[in-house]
């Protein structure tokens, strides 16, 4: 039994060693908030390892142990090593998720576009990136024509779909540089910094001409669809003395939305242009 006690006492040194070591590497990866934790958390273990080493040494000077001691040695050393993992993990699925809703609070699942917060917040930092120096951006709102007729007579199914496929497809045509995001349930909004109207139109009526001759092939529907798009575009200079860029965002972002409205009432598939806002 001498023996046996002397191999529960070394397992749970071992374990709680572990424990040990495992803290103090947390400690030098942690970030601020939590370094001093699990430094304080390695500095206890290493000071309960004496719990650990003396009964060993007595054992190994007197021949006297006590089996009980050395058989709760065991559990308890385990569950301390188990008890850091398990806060380690815990601590690791919180920062994952809360990336995740991070992340999800910022592009918009069906399509992958920016959602309408982040794009807002993206139109504000090219606007004020403009402002610093004194460049010209572009803004261009882009809506299905009879988009309601697609979910009607097709099903949601296949809206989403087409959704879907249209981002893909406007990706395509546009620069590396802008900045696509969904606003609505079939409206988008392109942001296209350092770009004037004229070269704004260029890109807007580009991706409209792309979109008219683009089939999209939808797995339960027999053949390709076809759509268009109306879009409005509006642009922004920056000059001296200029407004604050919420302010100015909120402008543009309406005067492309009339914009694009007018181009619906004349007819639809085609480009309308709004006066930069004074």
């Amino acid at each position: 039994m001498l023996f046996v006690a002397i191999g529960l006492y070394s397992l749970s040194f071992l374990a709680q060693l572990g424990a040990a070591i495992f803290a103090f590497t947390l400690a030098a990866k942690a970030t601020k908030n939590y370094k001093w934790g699990w430094t304080f958390l390695g500095i206890g273990t290493v000071l309960m390892l004496g719990r650990r080493i003396s009964p060993i040494q007595a054992i190994i000077d007197t021949s006297y142990f006590n089996i009980v001691d050395a058989l709760l040695s065991v559990p308890i050393s385990l569950c301390l090593l188990i008890g850091i993992f398990g806060i380690y993990r815990s601590m690791t699925k919180y920062a994952s998720d809360a990336e995740f809703i991070t992340a999800m609070a910022q592009i918009d699942p069906l399509t992958g576009c920016f959602s309408r917060t982040e794009l807002h917040f993206r139109l504000q930092t090219e606007l004020k990136r403009a402002q610093r120096s004194g460049s010209s951006l572009a803004v261009c709102e882009l809506d299905i024509d009879h988009f309601k007729y697609v979910n009607d007579h097709y099903g949601h199914h296949v809206g989403d779909a087409i959704l879907s496929m249209l981002a893909t497809c406007a990706k395509s045509q546009l620069r590396a540089s802008d900045i696509l995001g969904r606003v609505g349930g079939e409206e988008f909004v392109i942001v296209m910094p350092e770009t004037d109207a004229t070269e704004g139109f260029a890109v807007a009526e580009r991706l409209r001409q792309h979109v008219e001759s683009y089939g999209f092939n939808v797995e339960s529907v027999s053949t390709p669809l076809h759509i268009t798009i109306s879009l409005g575009l509006t642009s922004y200079i920056a000059r001296e003395n200029n407004a604050n860029p919420e302010t100015i965002s909120s402008l543009l972002l309406k005067q492309a939305d009339l914009a694009m409205y007018t181009a619906k009432h004349n007819g639809r598939n085609q480009v309308c242009v709004c006066d930069p806002p004074n």
